[in-house]
């Protein structure tokens, strides 16, 4: 039997590590459950995740922050940094 699974966001807590404070996460590495692993595993949503942790570095850089702090001080700045996209180089 197939269950149907309705598409869903990854959610950014899923992409640092809980026990390392200065560790991001993404790709296979992240902590989902089985049923999100099928999901996440894939190449293009694990690169994607890896602009996100891309960009939440430099938001960490940027800010002295570490990976916890930007979802708890500074998730609009990520947002805005994912909405605009990764900058094209020439």
């Amino acid at each position: 039997k197939t269950v149907k699974i309705d598409p869903y966001p990854v959610p950014y807590r899923c992409l640092y590590s809980r026990n390392v404070s200065n560790m991001f996460m993404a790709g296979r590495c992240i902590s989902v459950t089985h049923v999100a692993l099928g999901t996440v595993r894939v190449m293009r949503t694990g690169g994607m995740m890896g602009e996100v942790v891309g960009m939440a570095a430099s938001v960490c850089k940027n800010k002295n922050a570490l990976p916890r702090d930007v979802y708890e001080d500074h998730l609009a700045e990520l947002k805005k940094l994912m909405t605009e996209g990764v900058p094209q180089r020439n």
